[in-house]
């Protein structure tokens, strides 16, 4: 009995399993592994699919992922419903997508003349998400690297709610 007084309890010992295989932040480790296979695809093929992606963690390092492809609009409309039935099997969802960014004036991406094509990494958890909007070049088949951001609410179709988590 002195035993398992002497290893914690069982959510210690869950917690710190978790943390041990997670490592300091996730987020970072999970972006810094998908932007390289974004990167390399992108220069590759001039394209990326448009994508869900969970991954394993093991000693705070990406061990394994896990691609469900996106391929038509009634799986866009379920895309929310499948990150958070993806989150209950893996720490980290990201969704990649090739997307248009523009000036915040009004008008959508799609119709705004200084739009930019972008690929979006968004990073998502039990409680918080976290994007970058990486600015790609069409003609060099290159993908620009760019600061991963917290997100603090996400609407919209695509969008899934979690603000709300305690």
């Amino acid at each position: 009995m002195g035993e398992a007084k002497r290893r914690g309890g069982q959510s210690e010992r869950v917690a710190a399993a978790r943390n041990k295989a997670l490592g300091n932040d996730p987020f970072v480790v999970a972006y810094e592994a998908l932007f390289g296979m974004v990167r390399e695809v992108y220069r590759q093929t001039g394209g990326v699919n448009h994508e869900l992606i969970g991954l394993d963690f093991n000693d705070g390092k990406v061990s394994g992922v896990n691609v469900f492809v996106i391929e038509d609009e009634s799986a866009k409309e379920r895309i929310p419903g499948n990150i958070e039935a993806m989150l209950l099997k893996w720490p980290i969802v990201a969704h990649v997508m090739e997307a248009w960014e523009s000036p915040a004036e009004g008008i959508a991406p799609a119709e705004h003349p200084e739009r930019k094509d972008i690929i979006a990494i968004t990073l998502h958890s039990i409680h918080a998400a976290r994007t970058a909007s990486c600015e790609v070049d069409p003609q060099a088949c290159t993908v620009h690297k760019a600061d991963l951001l917290p997100i603090e609410k996400l609407e919209g179709r695509l969008g899934r709610r979690f603000e709300t988590r305690h």
